[in-house]
């Protein structure tokens, strides 16, 4: 949470299905993170409801044929929503709504799902701000 206010987020959605609680833990590791939290059961309907809406979705994929460095002019001054998926993934019907993009990493497979999205945060922030 405070990645995300660190970097303008003004709110996430966590699935209520196969996500950490938001528990007292959560809340003293998320002090003065302003940024609004909302939970849902149907993350597919979320993202679609938010696509209707101006949001151009995204999800990481370590196999998509975009990198982060490919989506510079899309993200421009957008309304963004990012899938990040966990130890199972995403779901098929959330990564056919979505567009697919990785981070370009070598030696390694995969990053620890917070440390990826804290550099797409960044990467985002920056292409916004300056």
């Amino acid at each position: 949470m405070r990645t995300s206010a660190a970097f303008g987020i003004k709110g996430v959605i966590i699935t209520s299905k196969d996500s950490s609680p938001v528990n007292e833990t959560v809340i003293n590791a998320s002090r003065n993170a302003n940024i609004l939290v909302h939970r849902t059961t149907n993350a597919f309907q979320t993202a679609l409801n938010l696509k209707s809406k101006g949001y151009k979705i995204y999800c990481l994929d370590t196999k998509a044929k975009k990198s982060l460095n490919d989506i510079n002019d899309e993200i421009k001054n957008s309304k963004i929503l990012l899938i990040l998926g966990g130890e199972k993934g995403i779901e098929p019907k959330l990564k056919e709504l979505s567009e697919g993009i990785r981070i370009p990493i070598e030696n390694v497979e995969s990053l620890n799902t917070s440390v990826a999205l804290g550099i797409c945060l960044y990467y985002f922030y920056l292409k916004n701000n300056f």
